[in-house]
């Protein structure tokens, strides 16, 4: 299968006229059928926000990546976030122990917290408001906690979108 790829506007927010009109259904660009939408921008702006403008570091940001990508079993996001933590350093046991059940023994205490903070949100949901946040406020920030939450949440919406397109890895 060969990958899908929404759109080709020069930025955000782009719009041609024809692009803006109304119509009875999506509009496709591609023989995948892969429908153009709206809000194309904002996704890859948010996008940005979490992998370069955030307040947490590229490590913990990958770790949580490549637990949400395990956890939602998403080929591509494995893949893509495999490579990134590779580019930034991350050492070749936690980018496989992230993969692990258990974790891992290659990583510290902050960071089984986050993979644990990972494990819940897939597991019981409605557990993350008793979580033990304890070592990771000990450690960050408030910002840095949040842009966590948020960081998760991103992925896990992103390893469902490619899931769901199956996206060539």
């Amino acid at each position: 299968m060969n990958s899908v790829k929404c759109g080709n506007r020069a930025g955000p927010g782009d719009l041609s006229a024809h692009d803006r009109r109304e119509t009875n259904g999506p509009k496709t660009n591609n023989r995948n059928g892969c429908a153009r939408f709206n809000m194309q921008g904002r996704f890859a702006g948010l996008g940005a926000a979490v992998m370069m403008e955030g307040a947490l570091s590229p490590e913990l940001r990958e770790i949580a990546a490549l637990r949400v990508a395990y956890r939602c079993n998403a080929p591509y996001g494995l893949a893509q976030h495999q490579r990134v933590a590779r580019q930034i350093g991350m050492s070749e046991d936690k980018v496989m122990q992230s993969q692990c059940e258990e974790g891992g023994e290659a990583f510290a205490p902050l960071e089984q917290r986050v993979l644990a903070l990972v494990d819940v949100y897939f597991q019981a949901p409605e557990m993350v408001a008793t979580f033990d946040f304890s070592e990771l406020t000990d450690a960050l920030d408030e910002r840095q906690i949040v842009e966590l939450l948020v960081t998760i949440g991103y992925f896990a919406m992103v390893a469902i979108f490619t899931t769901g397109l199956q996206l060539d890895v």
